[in-house]
């Protein structure tokens, strides 16, 4: 029998063209990862461009946003709506950050260097767009776009649009508004049923249960604890909230034509001076001016020792004109009241108003009411100047 050995050069050849192929094979793999990988990169660096330029046409908008806000504390809404045409060509500028110098901007309409703004709804009271539900102004609507392109890197343009209110809100719509700290400690169970809003810091230690069935907002901290200083001892009760309760939010700053200091703030309260005109800033927020009746308590001598007076008279409705009988005033004001202020160490003298008998009174009074339109009264402004 005759056998035939396989061929050395055969095996050879064999091996190689495995091995060739195995080659083929991890070249295709490797060119498609380096294509993945490339393609990965220019998707990865594009998307970084997109945002960039994003964060370019935002920072546009945020220019217009800042002089918005600037001229609605200066000037209200009919001064933030004179100068939209200024506003437009606010775009950020090398002369601010060099980096600008590498974007154009544009307004979406072909115009570059410009902004779009534009008012989408004059001033009316409305529900606001806020994350505090039922909370509303006196707002309008304005909208804003830009568009930035780099000059620098491919053909890639980031657009952002948004749509602002420039609002006032009347503190009236607050069960409690305080400009400065602000202490809850009732003894009884309490229920608050109104926003509260502090521009400082909120402080609650109640004996009982408080329960606050609206929003409660601070400018500074909300503490479950009393403020130092305060002399109480008692045992802490429960706090429950049942919406809302932020700490850190934005300052509601009264439009009183100057700061909102402590000081400036409490002059609403005040009784202004004759010479201020009931149409100035300050003049139309202050209490006196706004109020239906004023009431003005004061101790005046007698044979028999200082005997306490009470005037009551119409408000700005027909420049205080109009004086009310003190038989009048007396079925529903007394001042006999006292009560010691502890923090203070002071006794206190008061004045009391029946609430049910003054609405008796502004239903069926023959003097008040025809000044007023025959409406009832609003608003009643005491000044206790014993």
């Amino acid at each position: 029998m005759k056998t035939h050995p396989t061929s050395r050069d055969s095996q050879k050849a064999y091996a190689l063209v495995v091995v060739l192929g195995f080659t083929g094979v991890s070249l295709i793999i490797l060119a498609n990862a380096l294509n993945w990988s490339s393609q990965s990169a220019l998707v990865t660096d594009r998307n970084n461009e997109y945002h960039a330029a994003v964060a370019a046409a935002e920072a546009a908008t945020e220019k217009v946003l800042t002089r918005i806000s600037n001229d609605y504390r200066a000037g209200g809404e009919a001064l933030v709506y004179s100068r939209v045409p200024p506003y437009t060509s606010a775009v950020p500028l090398p002369g601010e950050n060099s980096r600008w110098s590498d974007y154009e901007f544009s307004n979406g309409q072909g115009l570059a260097s410009r902004t779009f703004v534009r008012r989408q709804a004059p001033t009316s009271y409305v529900t606001l767009d806020s994350q505090y539900a039922g909370l509303r102004g006196f707002a309008a609507t304005y909208r804003l776009v830009s568009n930035a392109r780099n000059l620098r890197k491919r053909d890639l343009v980031g657009a952002i649009g948004q749509d602002i209110q420039v609002a006032s809100i009347p503190i009236f719509q607050f069960a409690i508004f305080y400009s400065l700290d602000l202490e809850i400690n009732p003894g009884p169970t309490m229920n608050i049923t109104g926003r509260v809003h502090s521009n400082k810091d909120v402080y609650m230690q109640p004996q009982n249960a408080l329960t606050f069935q609206s929003d409660v907002t601070s400018a500074g901290n909300i503490i479950s604890n009393k403020k130092i200083g305060d002399p109480s001892r008692r045992t802490p009760g429960t706090i429950n909230f049942q919406a809302e309760h932020d700490s850190g939010v934005n300052s509601l700053n009264l439009p009183i034509g100057t700061n909102n200091s402590p000081d400036a703030v409490h002059s609403i309260l005040e009784i202004p001076p004759w010479s201020e005109p009931l149409n100035s800033d300050l003049g139309k927020q202050r209490y006196y001016n706004k109020s239906d009746l004023i009431l003005i308590v004061t101790n005046v001598p007698s044979p028999s020792g200082p005997r306490t007076e009470v005037v009551a008279t119409s408000g700005a409705v027909n420049g205080f004109s109009t004086r009310i009988p003190p038989a009048q005033a007396a079925a529903f004001v007394t001042t006999g009241t006292a009560f010691m202020n502890r923090r203070e160490n002071a006794r206190v003298a008061a004045v009391d108003i029946d609430i049910a008998k003054l609405k008796r009174w502004s239903e069926t009074n023959t003097i008040l009411r025809p000044v007023l339109g025959g409406r009832d009264l609003n608003a009643v402004y005491v000044a206790d100047s014993r």
